[in-house]
């Protein structure tokens, strides 16, 4: 059975998301950030860490149920961006940056 989850950005604007209880907290993460009218480089660049009742849910593969969210729960979205690390022989155009 779905549940509407509303989700608080720090921003202050919320989402409101359809969840299901067998979903993981991986999958629910993804949705959040698909929510979002963001370009293909921003996307992958974005990471989405879910916060429930002030806990940061750190197990992806946990389902929504198994953490306890409800359409009840205070759950938070804090973006941030992922930590690139450039490779170590790179070429820009002509220019070797090695």
């Amino acid at each position: 059975m779905a549940m509407k989850v509303s989700v608080q950005q720090l921003s202050g604007n919320t989402i409101i998301l359809e969840g299901k209880p067998e979903m993981t907290v991986g999958e629910f993460e993804r949705q959040i950030k698909e929510s979002q009218d963001w370009d293909e480089l921003t996307r992958q660049t974005t990471v989405a860490e879910v916060v429930l009742e002030g806990h940061k849910l750190l197990d992806k593969d946990a389902t929504l149920v198994e953490v306890g969210l409800s359409s009840a729960s205070n759950v938070l979205v804090i973006w941030r961006k992922k930590r690139v690390r450039p490779s170590r022989r790179e070429k820009l155009g002509n220019i070797d940056l090695d």
